[in-house]
């Protein structure tokens, strides 16, 4: 049968087209946001992940690690969280746009930067997508290659015709 080959190299390819469940999962959204973790005592920002996907949805938590109430925020935004002596307090949900953020906190006066980009967050720690608006630095999937190899595989099954 001249079509056994090129029928499952089309679903291969089609396959590759549709997104994985697991990463829908994933997806921070706005009725489960990722939470983003600070922590601060008496000298400002003791840790942080200070990189994020810009348009997820994140629920800023601040983490108090000392006696004296502290606000941090993120200038350019409405976010601000106030976590008592000793305490925890989050945000409601919130999207960055893709940029550079400041976050401060009071009553320390430390500032902390963080950034959000476009794409993929993880992509970009490891170094294959740039931070800026343009997707000119990002390595394509598997997607393409396998399309096209569908599409040859095809071509040649209709060419022995």
């Amino acid at each position: 049968m001249r079509w056994s080959l090129s029928i499952p190299i089309l679903v291969a390819a089609l396959a590759a087209a549709v997104p994985a469940a697991s990463a829908q999962e994933d997806a921070c959204v706005q009725a489960n946001p990722c939470e983003w973790y600070v922590v601060v005592g008496s000298t400002g920002f003791l840790e942080s992940n200070w990189n994020w996907t810009a348009g997820d949805w994140l629920k800023l938590v601040v983490s108090n690690d000392d006696d004296v109430a502290h606000t941090v925020s993120i200038d350019g935004t409405a976010v601000s969280v106030q976590a008592g002596a000793i305490a925890e307090a989050s945000s409601a949900p919130f999207q960055l746009a893709v940029g550079s953020y400041t976050l401060r906190d009071q009553p320390s006066g430390d500032t902390a930067k963080a950034l959000a980009v476009k794409g993929d967050v993880v992509q970009y720690e490891n170094g294959l997508t740039d931070a800026g608006t343009s997707s000119k630095g990002r390595i394509p999937g598997f997607e393409a290659p396998l399309a096209a190899a569908a599409l040859v595989g095809l071509a040649l099954v209709a060419r022995r015709r």
